[in-house]
């Protein structure tokens, strides 16, 4: 996501240590330059809340889970989710 968001800014929300774990909670903003689902976007603005967990030791982090709103994502870029039809 970070090669694809031109102008970013990162805020961190929140953080939370405890042991070897530490949890932040942050707001990505900037302009998307990219392709999603086979189309092409140039600086389209979006806005993501990024939640990532850290596995801290001898003062490195040795793994780290992502997770963001995709749904939000899509959205933000002009997508529309379409449920399936009732096949009967």
């Amino acid at each position: 996501m970070c090669a694809k968001l031109e102008q970013r800014k990162i805020v961190i929300d929140v953080m939370v240590a405890e042991s070897d774990l530490v949890s932040v909670r942050s707001t990505w903003s900037g302009l998307y330059t990219g392709t999603a689902r086979g189309v092409s976007f140039h600086q389209k603005p979006v806005t993501l809340v990024y939640f990532n967990i850290y596995r801290v030791s001898g003062g490195r982090i040795r793994e780290n889970w992502a997770e963001y709103d995709r749904m939000s994502m899509a959205e933000q870029l002009g997508f529309q989710v379409t449920p399936p039809s009732n096949p009967q």
